[in-house]
C-alpha cells in the first residue's frame, strides 16, 4: 500500500470514530448530578419503586400502601385536663393551696398548686377515670367529697372548698399504761377501714399531733414498726369540729407480733409494684403496699384468719381468703384488668 492511501484510509478510521462518539456521548458532569439530585431529593419523601402501568395510569405500590394506614385521631394525641377552683368556707379564693389527684388504686399522682385566684389547672395523657381529689394549705382542711371521674374531654369548674383545720394531739401508751416513743399514729374518719390521716411519730414523751382534720369523728390507731398500718373498731373515737384543737386524749398501741407477706406477680411471672394489699378480719385489719420487686409484709396483725385483697392499677382484683395471721408465700398472680376478679379460699398454716 502506498503511503497516500496508508493516511487516507487512518484519516476515515478517525471520523468514524468521532462520529460514534457523537451518537453515544457522554453525559457532561451537569447532566451526571441532574439525577442523583432528583434521588436524593424524592429519597427525602419516600423511597419510590419502580411504578407500574395499570389501566393507563401509574400506580406506586407504596403510594397504596400508605394511603391504607389508618390515621391517628386527633384525641388521641391530647391530654385530658382537670380544672377548678380552692376556696375557703365564705367564697374566698385560697392561693398556694397544693391540689392533687389521686388515682384510684393510688398508682398515679398529679399536683398543682392554686394561683392567686384560687385557680388550679392539672393536665396529662393518663389523666382519665376516677380520681381521688385532695387540696392542703396550712390551717385548713378540705370538706370530703366524692371521686371524681375524669372524662377524656377532661373535667372543668371543679369547685374545692375548705374549711379551718383542726387538731388532735395526745400521747401512746401500751397495755400496761407505759408510753411509747416512735410510735405511728393515724386518724382513721368514723366509718372507714382504709383511708387515713396524719401518720405522725411520737417523741420522746409519746406525744403526738395530727393536724390538717376537718370536722368529723376519728379513731386513732398507733403502731410500731413497718408494714401495714392496723387499724381498729374497738379503738375510742374522737369527735372535733372545724379549728378545734383537741387535746391530752391518750392513744392505746394496737396491733400484735404477726404479719402476713408474699409477692404479687402478673401472668408473665414480673413482679408488680406499689400494688395495694388489704387484710380485714372482723373489726381488725391492716394495708400495705407492695416493692420493687413485687413482695410485700402486713405485720403488726393479731391471731385470726384474714381475708387478703390486692389491687393494682391496670390489672384484676383478686383475694384469698382463710389465711392465717403469720402465714408466708401468700403470692398472688394477677390477670389484666379486662379479666373478672377471682376470689377463692386458701388455707396457710403459720410458720414459726
Amino acid at each position: 500500500m502506498s503511503k497516500g492511501k496508508y493516511y487516507l484510509a487512518a484519516a476515515i478510521c478517525l471520523l468514524a470514530i468521532v462520529a460514534t462518539l457523537t451518537y453515544f456521548r457522554w453525559p457532561s458532569a451537569t447532566e451526571e448530578m441532574a439525577p442523583l439530585k432528583q434521588t436524593t431529593t424524592e429519597s427525602t419523601r419516600a423511597i419510590t419503586p419502580p411504578a407500574r402501568e395499570s389501566a393507563g395510569r401509574t400506580e406506586s405500590k407504596i403510594d397504596t400502601a400508605v394511603s391504607n394506614i389508618p390515621s391517628i385521631r386527633a384525641s388521641e394525641l391530647t391530654k385530658a385536663k382537670i380544672s377548678g377552683t380552692v376556696t375557703d368556707q365564705e367564697g374566698n379564693p385560697l392561693e398556694n393551696a397544693t391540689v392533687t389527684l389521686i388515682a384510684q388504686n393510688q398508682s398515679r399522682l398529679h399536683s398543682e398548686a392554686t394561683d392567686t385566684d384560687g385557680g388550679f389547672s392539672i393536665s396529662g395523657p393518663d389523666l382519665r377515670g376516677e380520681f381521688k381529689v385532695s387540696a392542703t394549705k396550712e390551717g385548713f382542711a378540705l370538706i370530703p367529697m366524692e371521686p371524681v371521674v375524669v372524662p377524656t374531654e377532661g373535667l372543668h369548674g371543679l369547685r374545692l372548698k375548705m374549711v379551718a383545720a383542726a387538731s388532735i394531739s395526745g400521747i401512746v401508751v401500751d397495755a400496761s399504761g407505759a408510753p411509747v416513743a416512735g410510735a405511728l399514729v393515724f386518724a382513721r374518719p368514723s366509718g372507714n377501714m382504709v383511708s387515713t390521716l396524719g401518720g405522725v411519730l411520737t417523741n420522746e414523751r409519746a406525744e403526738f399531733t395530727i393536724n390538717g382534720l376537718h370536722e368529723g369523728s376519728y379513731f386513732l390507731d398507733a403502731r410500731l414498726g413497718q408494714g401495714a398500718i392496723v387499724m381498729n373498731t374497738d379503738s375510742e373515737l374522737f369527735s372535733v369540729v372545724a379549728g378545734q384543737q383537741l387535746a391530752g386524749v391518750r392513744v392505746l398501741l394496737q396491733g400484735g407480733t404477726l404479719s402476713i407477706s408474699g409477692r404479687v406477680t402478673n401472668t408473665e411471672g414480673e413482679p408488680i409494684a406499689n400494688a395495694a394489699v388489704t387484710m380485714t378480719s372482723g373489726p381488725h385489719g391492716g394495708e400495705t403496699r407492695t416493692l420493687l420487686e413485687g413482695t410485700y409484709i402486713c405485720s403488726g396483725l393479731t391471731e385470726g384468719i384474714y381475708r387478703v385483697t390486692v389491687t393494682a392499677d391496670g390489672y384484676a382484683r383478686q383475694a384469698l381468703d382463710d389465711i392465717l395471721a403469720g402465714s408466708t408465700d401468700v403470692d398472688f398472680e394477677l390477670a389484666p384488668a379486662d379479666t373478672v376478679a377471682v376470689s377463692y379460699t386458701h388455707l396457710t398454716l403459720p410458720t414459726k
